[in-house]
């Protein structure tokens, strides 16, 4: 099992990747508007791969939450899928092979089931054309889950990753604890099985993405360790703490501590 840390696509890249090397076993690299849209990301590649090197870690890549994959505007929809493909083959130039999207639904759109569809449908034509392309850099493309009101249940999440051959899936326990706790955590893992590469810590109230230190909310640490190792889950773990003490690195500390005494 690997932890890593996602860098604040608000701050400099290079400055992020530094310091995230300094504990982590790989960096989470945000492509994300204002600072870290691809171009940005770009400039810095080299020197990012050089510190990659230096610190023997490894690089995934998380593309912006809210992009439009589902919008019924095909040049929204299109434009979307050409800056991720854009930020997929600069992945590729740090070796990255693990390369996130998010089940995000179109703003704005009506909750009625036929027009959900149409979007579901939109975004299985986005994430198909993404997982094709980012195949031929031997790159893996995951979705996460969401607490949105719209895509958040685990049926939606099932009938994308279905409809799409070769799409993998990420796991935000943070957003799945909002949707319905233990249960919706566990069915990620039961259901899912290999296909689920990668996963998002980070604590709340069962409200909202709080993105609170372990600990801080009303979660149970020790349900999720015990739920991650009746699963035999042993690949990478992102502490996304927004909004609590010691950060990335104490949360990566808190739940190494629960899975090792179960």
């Amino acid at each position: 099992m690997q932890f890593g840390q996602l860098t604040n696509p608000t701050k400099d890249v290079l400055k992020e990747v530094k310091s995230i090397s300094k504990w982590a076993d790989y960096v989470e690299i945000g492509f994300e508007p204002p600072v870290a849209k691809p171009e940005n990301v770009d400039k810095y590649v080299s020197q990012i791969n050089k510190i990659l090197k230096k610190k023997d870690i490894f690089a995934i890549s998380h593309f912006a939450w809210y992009a439009d994959f589902a919008s019924s505007i095909e040049i929204v929809r299109g434009a979307w899928v050409s800056e991720a493909k854009k930020a997929i083959e600069i992945s590729h130039k740090m070796s990255v092979k693990k390369f996130n999207i998010h089940i995000n639904p179109s703003k704005g759109m009506t909750k009625k089931s036929k027009y959900m569809k149409n979007e579901l449908n939109n975004l299985v034509k986005s994430a198909k054309e993404l997982v094709k392309f980012a195949k031929k850099f031997g790159i893996e493309v995951m979705i996460e889950n969401i607490t949105e009101d719209k895509f958040s249940e685990f049926k939606y999440m099932n009938y994308v990753v279905k409809n799409t051959p070769g799409l993998k899936v990420h796991l935000d326990v943070g957003h799945a604890f909002c949707v319905d706790e233990y249960k919706e955590i566990e069915k990620y893992f039961k259901v899912f099985g290999k296909n689920l590469i990668h996963v998002h810590i980070s604590d709340n109230f069962g409200e909202e993405d709080d993105h609170l230190q372990l600990g801080d909310g009303k979660i149970n640490w020790k349900k999720v360790a015990k739920i991650i190792k009746k699963y035999k889950y042993d690949r990478t773990i992102t502490p996304e703490i927004f909004n609590g003490r010691g950060g990335a690195k104490r949360a990566a500390s808190v739940l190494k501590k629960y899975l090792l005494k179960i």
